[in-house]
């Protein structure tokens, strides 16, 4: 039995209560577990929730739940001879069966990515978190005006994991305190790392400070129980290393004594929703499942709710009606997001880094590698990022993705390697076509920048770009993918220039009504094409194309305002610029001294019978045969028409009479 059906059959009885009040439209939302109508009674309910909170004393000093941390502790003197692995707990549980695979594929048709965890049950999870979010914003929300009340850090008993809540202070929040005043939530191990049993969530105003400059391992329980998660909800998030020495975070399965490789029953997660993150010389391990908040490491820069303060009241003109004002500071806090990563290491999440929603983030040396997903996927509303000598490699998906809705971002130094789709996927186009239930505009994002990235050995397209209006990429390397360039979709001002495109069936390939593109003094090697226009309009102009079998430009389609001046083309194949299929494309000033016309036998035979050609060899056919008919009559002679017969009598005896052959008889 794999481990995922015993982690779904080990959470069975911690998760059907949780489902059962789901089905009743309920939800627990603090330790006095007030149940509140999931919609219009929920705010009223957790209002009056946080006031029964405020009421509630810190958490205690003393020990850890007796047994747990026992438990932990003899198990690591025991060492990893005395640990189930997950075959040996196999061999003594059951069989069920395995859920069914899901599939992650885009409109474009690109091939879709087997995801390894279960469709059944992620989803369920993905929003059983945020409303566990949502239902702790609406506890907190009071707080940051009168935290002095509760007198430092609670819990919160949510479903299956409780939740540590770390209020606005001036001093930074540290595991070592931690450790101390929250142990059912932190607790250090003998190896010196800490293990973290419960979601921790950082509040507007605090500040949670793990390595300082120094090495730390955090670990976050993950497993059939439940899992734990680090969240900001408006707080700072600061995970320092030193070179050689960085802060490690990654899930741990107390069953199986090592990284949590199972999804289907969730997976912890660190998420900075809202606030600031500060991410230095630290590395993240299989983190997160589902989707892009969930993901693993995530940057999400929303918080739906904001605070309302009775201190703007005032008498309404005429005396009629008071009316109060919307304090909006401390949600703008919360609202915006500002991070960084300086050399930072991913490996296996589920989505490796996931930004959506922020404003000025910087990537620079950060690896994503091995994701069940895609690797870096700066999501919907992200604006001047900028990427600097960060890759992805080996993820299951894209390598770099930016979504619809994101602009002006920059990718410098830029590697994307062994990726399964795309090594570059940008989606400018419209997040609608027209109005809709979700009120989104149809305007086109864009402004991207790519500056001598490498894109190499990816099973789809080294780059590809959908919609949008400018994107540029120069002095880039792209390599031995299915396709080198792709653009379509209706993308406007597309600039490729100097870049070195090598070893595909199409380098460049511009398509489907692109407008404005220029692409000018790139090298492209090998393969059938070098740049491919269809349907499109483009500028081709001083390219070196050279080693291709078939074309080394090919137009076709309508290319009103297309041109094609001034490249060099060698190779061998039927012809060095295809245009003949092209409706207004310019062609002109090319050298192509360099190509040798040739045809394979394919293309020999498609020449040769076309339809009228048949139609000609046909009528040939019967000429000849006509022709042929009528010699050989000539040679024999003219003879008679019954030559060959003779008459009828000339095989009888003649007439007997009747009467007489009686008499012969008789």
């Amino acid at each position: 039995m794999t481990r995922q059906s015993r982690g779904r059959a080990g959470r069975t009885p911690n998760r059907a209560g949780v489902a059962a009040r789901r089905r009743a439209g309920l939800r627990t939302t603090s330790s006095v577990r007030v149940a509140a109508p999931r919609r219009a009674g929920m705010r009223k309910a957790s209002v009056a929730t946080a006031l029964v909170l405020g009421a509630l004393a810190a958490l205690p000093s003393g020990a850890a739940k007796a047994g747990e941390r026992d438990t932990v502790d003899a198990v690591a003197e025991l060492g990893g001879a005395a640990v189930r692995t997950p075959a040996a707990w196999a061999a003594t549980t059951p069989d069920a069966p395995s859920p069914p695979a899901a599939e992650n594929g885009d409109a474009d048709g690109a091939p879709s990515v087997t995801y390894p965890g279960d469709p059944r049950t992620e989803p369920e999870l993905v929003a059983a978190e945020q409303g566990r979010i949502s239902d702790l914003q609406a506890v907190t929300s009071p707080f940051p005006h009168r935290w002095e009340d509760v007198g430092g850090p609670y819990r919160v008993t949510t479903d299956p994991v409780a939740t540590l809540v770390l209020p606005a202070r001036q001093e930074a929040y540290t595991p070592a305190e931690l450790v101390q005043t929250a142990p059912d939530s932190w607790s250090a191990q003998k190896d010196g790392s800490y293990l973290v049993r419960e979601h921790t969530l950082v509040l507007a105003g605090a500040t949670l400070a793990v390595g300082q400059g120094a090495g730390a391992t955090v670990r976050l329980s993950s497993g059939p129980d439940g899992f734990a998660s680090i969240v900001t909800l408006g707080g700072a998030l600061q995970l320092v290393g030193g070179p050689g020495a960085p802060v490690q975070v990654a899930s741990f399965d107390p069953l199986a004594w090592g990284p949590d490789t199972v999804t289907g029953d969730g997976r912890a997660y660190v998420r900075v929703l809202g606030g600031r993150a500060e991410l230095t010389h630290a590395t993240f391990a299989a983190l997160g499942f589902w989707g892009g908040p969930t993901g693993g490491l995530a940057v999400t820069g929303t918080a739906p709710a904001h605070d309302v303060r009775p201190d703007g009241l005032a008498q309404a003109e005429g005396g009629v009606l008071p009316q109060f004002e919307v304090a909006r500071e401390a949600a703008a806090e919360r609202d915006a997001v500002s991070v960084s990563l300086d050399d930072v290491h991913v490996r296996g999440n589920a989505f490796g880094v996931f930004v959506t929603n922020a404003a000025g983030v910087d990537i620079t040396g950060t690896t994503v590698r091995e994701s069940l997903v895609d690797g870096m996927v700066l999501h919907r509303s992200v604006t001047d990022a900028e990427v600097t000598r960060s890759s992805a490699t080996g993820n299951a998906g894209d390598g770099f993705v930016v979504a619809r809705g994101s602009s002006g971002l920059s990718f410098s130094e830029v590697v994307a390697t062994g990726n399964g789709r795309d090594g570059l996927h940008v989606d400018g186009r419209p997040l609608a076509d027209g109005p809709n239930p979700a009120g989104t505009g149809v305007t086109e994002s864009g402004g991207h920048t790519v500056l001598r990235g490498t894109f190499a050995d990816n099973g789809r397209y080294g780059v590809h770009v959908a919609g949008g209006t400018g994107f540029t990429l120069t002095d880039s390397a792209v390599r031995d993918n299915e396709m080198g360039v792709v653009v379509g979709a209706g993308a406007q001002d597309v600039a490729l220039v100097a870049n070195d495109v090598t070893g595909h069936r199409q380098g460049i390939a511009l398509r489907d009504d692109v407008t404005g593109a220029r692409v000018a003094r790139n090298t492209l090697r090998g393969g059938e094409t070098g740049v491919y226009v269809r349907n499109a309009t483009a500028t081709i102009e001083d390219n070196e194309v050279a080693d291709v079998a078939r074309h080394g430009i090919t137009v076709v389609g309508r290319a009103e305002g297309t041109e094609v001046v001034d490249n060099t083309v060698s190779g061998t194949g039927p012809r060095p610029i295809d245009s003949e299929r092209a409706v207004g494309a310019v062609v002109e000033a090319n050298a192509v001294d360099g190509w040798v016309v040739s045809r394979s036998l394919s293309e020999i035979t498609r020449a040769v019978f076309q339809p009228l050609t048949l139609i000609w060899l046909g009528v040939m056919t019967l000429v000849v045969l006509s022709a042929v008919a009528r010699a050989r009559a000539r040679r024999e002679g003219i003879r008679h028409p019954y030559e060959s017969y003779a008459p009828l009598s000339s095989f009888t005896a003649g007439v007997v009479d009747r009467a007489a052959a009686e008499e012969v008889r008789a």
